[in-house]
């Protein structure tokens, strides 16, 4: 891999961190935006997996529409490289296509040519790393239709993105275990806003913003924000 995309992962790396003291919302939004650019893509998604269920979690490159058609449509279980992805053996992993799938099978698949082709893109790359007992974070980009497999040196770029924020991994998926009343305010208090200034945010009152912040810790089993941000 050239020393240049060495330095421009680490870079991103370093801005993903202090932007999540801020906003740990727009520090995902960074993270996939420049990851497209960097280890070259159109789509990219984080997926969690818990036993026999995979869950979305945020993503970046299609309109929300897309997206909410993509949703509908996709089904891991009709997905060879998906289905070949599950097969292995659980931890921090990545690989391509071609490494699970070969040309033949993936050119005749119907989940290929009427689903992933209706959407314009066609070659995956994915990125995996444990996040508890039985959890995996997975990291997965996507190239447009035509476009040639990831390379290994773009396949090891996005294994070393994914390993070195995998900590926004593990709070997005707390974040899926809270109640939606509580997700907004989760994500907040992540960064460095005040119970005032988060209540001013999501338009709530500071007496709600207190309480529902009390319920996060109890469900989070921590007893001070500096507990929850550490996790």
């Amino acid at each position: 891999m050239l020393s240049a995309e060495w330095a421009q992962a680490g870079t991103l790396i370093c801005q993903v961190v202090e932007e999540a003291r801020r906003d740990p919302v727009k520090a995902r939004q960074h993270l996939m935006e420049q990851s497209l650019k960097l280890v070259g893509g159109d789509f990219v998604c984080m997926v969690f997996q818990q036993g026999e269920q995979l869950k979305l979690g945020a993503s970046y490159g299609m309109s929300p529409d897309e997206v909410k058609r993509w949703r509908d449509w996709y089904d891991y279980r009709e997905d060879p490289m998906a289905q070949a992805f599950l097969r292995r053996q659980l931890g921090l992993w990545a690989c391509s296509r071609p490494m699970l799938v070969d040309d033949s099978t993936w050119s005749r698949s119907s989940h290929v040519n009427e689903g992933w082709r209706a959407f314009g893109l066609n070659e995956g790359a994915v990125s995996s790393v444990a996040l508890g007992p039985q959890v995996e974070g997975f990291f997965s980009i996507t190239r447009r239709w035509g476009t040639p497999p990831f390379g290994l040196d773009q396949i090891k770029l996005l294994q070393l993105l994914h390993h070195a924020t995998a900590w926004l991994d593990r709070r997005d998926w707390r974040e899926a275990q809270l109640a939606p009343r509580l997700q907004s305010v989760y994500r907040q208090l992540l960064g460095e806003a005040s119970e005032k200034e988060i209540a001013t945010r999501l338009g709530l009152s500071v007496r709600t913003v207190h309480k529902y912040t009390e319920q996060i810790y109890r469900q989070l089993a921590v007893r001070s924000r500096a507990e929850l941000m550490a996790m």
